[in-house]
């Protein structure tokens, strides 16, 4: 078993390619990886699906241990020194880890830098989509508010347009009154006048009839004065 002053661990680490695997690896070593990035994308897919939002990493799973299985404990057993492994990211930004792997290894934890871009931008959307739908709400509410306003106006402009009808009919009815009455008082006028004539032909007949009198009462008063004298 290799340990931590061995030189040859240093030569190792340093050869280590990007990908963590040594240039001078065996296949069977090679081989040995493919459990733990199968595990490693298996968490993250898993915490993946549990999110709220699609690709979000809640920051609950920020920090959570990586279990490793013991077949790839076993593989990596033969190591000759501690190598750095690279993890997959679903989301196309791969990003390095440092957990070593080994048999007198404990697991560690997964960077907690991980979750945080995804954790910032899930958040930025809640809170947008939060601040969207409170948008949306109070405009809906405004748009009740303002169909009520409509539909009291339009209440009030059809009470007001009945009241105007209702005053239109009563004018109506007081004009065709007082047309009536017109012609009620053009009638009493034509009756008095047609009085008028008929007292003023009464009373040139009786002015008639008076001169007539009166001349037959001087004719018999002049008969009367002249049989008086013939008579003496």
């Amino acid at each position: 078993m290799a340990t931590d002053h061995d030189p040859s661990t240093l030569d190792a680490a340093a050869s280590a390619p990007s990908g963590g695997v040594p240039r001078h690896a065996s296949a069977k070593e090679r081989r040995g990886l493919g459990p733990f990035l199968s595990d490693l994308k298996a968490e993250v897919q898993n915490q993946l699906s549990r999110a709220e939002i699609p690709g979000r990493v809640p920051g609950s799973g920020a920090g959570r241990a990586v279990v490793t299985t013991g077949a790839t404990a076993g593989a990596t057993a033969g190591a000759t020194a501690t190598e750095p492994t690279t993890s997959e990211d679903t989301t196309g930004h791969g990003f390095a880890g440092s957990s070593a792997v080994g048999p007198d290894r404990t697991p560690e934890r997964l960077p907690e830098s991980l979750p945080e871009p995804f954790g910032r931008s899930a958040e930025d959307a809640a809170a947008l989509a939060t601040a969207a739908l409170a948008a949306a709400d109070h405009a809906g509410a405004e748009a009740v508010a303002a169909r009520q306003e409509a539909d009291a106006a339009r209440a009030d402009a059809a009470a007001a347009r009945s009241e105007a009808a209702s005053a239109r009919a009563t004018a109506e009815r007081a004009d065709a009154q007082l047309a009536a009455l017109r012609a009620e008082i053009e009638a009493a006028h034509r009756e008095f006048a047609s009085l008028r004539d008929g007292l003023d032909d009464a009373q040139e007949r009786t002015r008639r009839h008076l001169l007539i009198a009166w001349a037959g009462a001087g004719a018999g008063l002049l008969v009367a004065v002249v049989a008086l004298v013939l008579g003496f």
